[in-house]
């Protein structure tokens, strides 16, 4: 007698199923680990996030208030500035913050909404660059208005300009958070002069170079400026 060889059973269950229900569940599996730690971040920093969100709406309250400065769908500027800022906190001894500064901002906005390119040389070396996103609101008339505005970027800092201007200090990019406010009058059919007043929080990196080490610093700055803005809007 002739031994057969032993049948395996069939499964009902084809081979691209399995990979395919592994390949589900180990997406809902990351899906459900980014949610978790969505929900520690959100509690880690409460106070932070009440703060932000406070912010935008209470712009966001005060752009849709009564007595808005004629309310351009969108417009683009750019401003010619001047002024003197209030750094706070030096990395290294010896070091000496910038002062008095020049430099222009250029940007959009669309309803309430507004991007920005700003930046401020402190002489030396040493200068500012941001990019920042966020929530504006005028109020007034259509020659004087009150200017609101907050929002949240990125900051280049260059040879030391908000921590202590010191010669041979790398740049540091890092995180901001910004808010100001300006009265600015109209001069010209799309020209404009204004006093300003902007306060941002910062985070930079640790650098090492030439003149040593430093660490991450978190500090914050005032900058106090006149300006010229040309401003096109539709």
């Amino acid at each position: 007698m002739c031994a057969r060889a032993p049948v395996s059973p069939i499964s009902d269950t084809p081979d691209a199923v399995l990979p395919s229900s592994q390949a589900r569940k180990a997406t809902r599996r990351q899906r459900n680990s980014r949610l978790v730690l969505a929900r520690r971040l959100l509690k880690s920093e409460p106070v932070k996030m009440k703060t932000i969100i406070g912010t935008m709406v209470g712009l966001l309250a005060l752009a849709g208030a009564n007595g808005v400065a004629r309310a351009d769908v969108a417009a683009v500027f750019a401003d010619g500035h001047g002024g003197i800022e209030n750094a706070g906190g030096g990395d290294m001894p010896g070091a000496s913050p910038s002062t008095t500064g020049l430099g222009y901002r250029l940007g959009a906005r669309l309803l309430i909404f507004e991007g920005y390119y700003d930046h401020t040389g402190f002489g030396g070396g040493a200068g500012v660059t941001r990019g920042i996103v966020g929530l504006r609101g005028g109020f007034g008339s259509n020659d004087v208005r009150l200017v609101l505005r907050a929002g949240a970027g990125v900051i280049d800092e260059q040879g030391g300009a908000l921590t202590g201007h010191m010669p041979g200090m790398p740049s540091r990019e890092g995180a901001v958070g910004r808010v100001g406010a300006a009265l600015e009058g109209r001069v010209a059919r799309m020209l404009l002069v204004g006093l300003g007043v902007d306060g941002e929080t910062f985070e930079l990196p640790a650098m090492t170079g030439a003149f040593g080490a430093a660490p991450s610093t978190v500090g914050s700055d005032v900058f106090a400026n006149l300006h010229v803005m040309f401003e096109l809007g539709v």
